[in-house]
C-alpha cells in the first residue's frame, strides 16, 4: 500500500494501538475473529512486515484519543513554556534591581546562572546513573502525571475506556515513553527560562546603566573570587579577554555597603565591565545544556519509537488473525518431546531445584519483596535479574541456567506471554535441551501497598496462552490459595 513505506509509529499510534489491545482484552474470541476477518489484510501490506500491518489495521478502526493525548501533551508544554519564559524575566528583574545608589551583586547571578545550573546537570547525571544500576528511572511523578493525562483525556467520552487498563499495557510494553516526554518536557522549561533570561538580561544592561560589583559577608578576599570566576570563564575564555575578570576589575569592583563606596576609587570606572562575563555564564552553563539535552531526549524519544517490537501476545493474535491464521505459533520449532497440555502448577520441580527470577519489563517488584513471595511458597530462589527481551539479554539468562536452575519469568497479570516470551523459550530449548523448566509468574500488588500476590484474574486467558505454546515444560506459578 502506498505512502506506508518506512511508517514509524508516533506516540499517538502508540497510544491508540494500546487502547485497543486493552479494548480487546474485553471481547471475546469470536468477537475479534468476526472483527478482524472484515479488516483482513491484501498481500501488498503483508508483504511490508508486522509494524507495518498493525499501522495499517490501527488506521482503520482507531479513535481520536491518541491524537487528544498529543494536544494536551502540546498544551502542557506550551504552558511550561510559558512559565519558565515569565519566570527567566523575573529572575533577571529581580537580580537587576537597581536604585542607582548601590551596584547590582554579581554573586547572586553566579548562584542562579552557574551554581544552580550545576546542580540540576549533576542530579541529572546521578539519575541516569542509578537508572543504569537499578534497570530503572526514579519516577513515579511521570506515571501519576501521565495516568492524569490519560484520564482527562478519556472523561468526557460516552464509551466505557479502559484507562487503567490502557495504563498497564503502557506501563508494561512502552515504559520509556513518558520518562522520555518528562525528561523532553523538563528540558524545555530550562532552555526556555535561560534563553528568556539572557535576552532580558542583554535587553535591560542596553537600555540602563548599571554598575556591578561584589560584596559578601564572608571572608573572602578578591584573591579567592578570580580563582572562582577563572573556573567559571574557563569554557568561554577562548572567545576573548572581555569574557574574563581580571584581577585588577575584581580588586577594584568590591562594594562596601555601609559606607556605599567601592573599596578603590576607579571601582565605579570598571563596574560596568562584569556584564560580558555574565553573558557568557548565562549562555555555556544555562542554554547551552539544555538545547543539548533536549535534542538528546528528542532523539531517544523518536528512536524508541522507531524500534518498538509488537511482540506480545495481544498484537500477535492480531497480526495472525490479520493473515487468517489461528492464535498461536503451533508450527514453531525448537520443542521435540511430546505435545501435553502445559500444568497448572510447578509438579516437575525438583525441591531443591533454585529458580532463576527473571523480572520481565520491569515488572514493579523489589527485590525482598520476590524473595519473600517465593520463601513463603516454598521455592529456593538462585538470582534474580532484569529483562526485557532483547538477544543480549537472552544469552545473560541462558549463561545462567547453566547451572540447572528453574526459569521463573515474573510479569505483570496484563503482560501475556508472546513472541518475545516465545523466542526465548525456543533459544532455551535450542541450547538447554527441552526439559528445562519454564514458570511464568503473574504478581500483583496488594491493596494500599501490602504484600505481593499471584492473581486469580483472567486464569482462563493465561491457560489459554500457555497451551498455544504446546510446550509440555511450560507452565505457570498461580497462588494455590486463588480457586481454580
Amino acid at each position: 500500500m502506498p505512502g506506508y513505506k518506512n511508517r514509524v509509529f508516533t506516540l499517538a499510534d502508540v497510544i491508540d494501538y494500546e487502547l485497543q489491545m486493552a479494548l480487546d482484552g474485553r471481547a471475546g474470541p469470536e468477537e475479534l475473529i468476526r472483527r478482524d476477518s472484515s479488516l483482513r489484510l491484501d498481500g501488498e501490506v503483508l508483504k511490508k512486515g508486522k509494524t507495518i500491518g498493525l499501522k495499517v489495521w490501527l488506521d482503520r478502526i482507531r479513535g481520536p484519543f491518541g491524537e487528544r493525548f498529543v494536544q494536551l501533551r502540546q498544551l502542557l508544554s506550551l504552558g511550561v513554556s510559558v512559565l519558565g519564559a515569565l519566570l527567566g524575566w523575573a529572575t533577571i528583574r529581580g537580580l537587576l534591581t537597581y536604585d542607582g545608589q548601590h551596584p547590582v551583586n554579581v554573586l547572586p547571578f553566579l548562584v542562579f546562572f552557574v551554581l544552580l545550573p550545576f546542580f540540576f546537570l549533576t542530579v541529572l547525571f546521578l539519575k541516569g546513573a542509578v537508572a543504569r544500576v537499578l534497570g530503572r528511572l526514579p519516577t513515579g511523578w511521570v506515571s501519576q502525571s501521565g495516568l492524569w493525562l490519560l484520564s482527562r483525556v478519556m472523561k468526557k467520552s460516552q464509551v466505557d475506556l479502559p484507562a487503567l487498563d490502557l495504563w498497564h499495557r503502557l506501563q508494561s510494553r512502552h515504559p520509556r515513553i513518558f520518562t522520555w516526554q518528562a525528561w523532553v518536557l523538563s528540558q524545555t522549561f530550562g532552555l526556555v527560562y535561560y534563553l528568556t533570561a539572557l535576552g532580558a538580561f542583554l535587553f535591560y544592561v542596553s537600555v540602563h546603566d548599571y554598575k556591578f560589583a561584589w560584596q559578601t559577608t564572608l571572608r573572602i578576599g578578591p584573591q579567592a573570587l578570580e580563582n572562582l570566576v577563572g573556573w567559571i570563564a574557563l569554557p568561554f575564555a577562548w572567545a576573548g579577554p572581555l569574557l574574563v575578570p581580571h584581577s585588577s576589575l575584581i580588586e577594584a569592583t568590591q562594594y562596601d555597603r555601609f559606607s556605599g563606596t567601592f573599596v578603590q576609587a576607579q571601582g565605579s570606572a570598571l563596574a560596568a565591565d562584569w556584564w560580558p562575563f555574565l553573558a557568557a555564564a548565562i549562555v555555556v552553563y544555562g542554554c547551552l545544556p539544555r538545547a543539548v539535552l533536549l535534542l538528546v531526549f528528542q532523539i531517544r524519544l523518536h528512536r524508541h519509537l522507531q524500534r518498538i517490537v509488537f511482540d506480545d501476545f495481544a498484537s500477535e493474535g492480531v497480526w495472525l488473525r490479520l493473515q487468517g491464521l489461528g492464535l498461536g505459533w503451533e508450527g514453531t520449532q525448537g520443542t521435540t518431546e511430546a505435545v501435553i497440555q502445559a500444568m497448572p502448577e510447578p509438579e516437575r520441580l525438583r525441591s531443591d531445584q533454585p529458580l532463576l527470577v527473571v523480572r520481565w519489563r520491569q515488572a514493579p517488584f523489589q527485590d525482598d519483596e520476590l524473595q519473600t513471595y517465593f520463601s513463603e511458597h516454598g521455592y529456593k530462589v538462585g538470582r534474580i535479574v532484569d529483562a526485557e527481551g532483547r538477544e543480549s539479554e537472552f544469552r545473560m539468562i541462558l549463561e545462567a541456567l547453566q547451572s540447572g536452575q528453574a526459569l521463573a519469568l515474573v510479569c505483570d497479570p496484563w503482560e501475556l506471554p508472546g513472541e518475545a516470551f516465545n523466542r526465548l523459550r525456543v533459544a532455551m530449548r535450542e541450547k538447554l535441551g527441552t526439559r528445562t523448566p519454564i514458570f511464568l509468574v503473574p504478581l500483583q500488588q496488594g491493596p494500599e501497598g501490602s504484600s505481593i500476590h499471584a492473581t486469580g484474574r483472567d486464569r482462563s486467558l493465561w491457560e489459554a496462552s500457555l497451551k498455544t505454546f504446546r510446550d509440555p515444560y511450560v507452565g505457570f506459578l498461580f497462588d494455590r490459595r486463588q480457586p481454580s
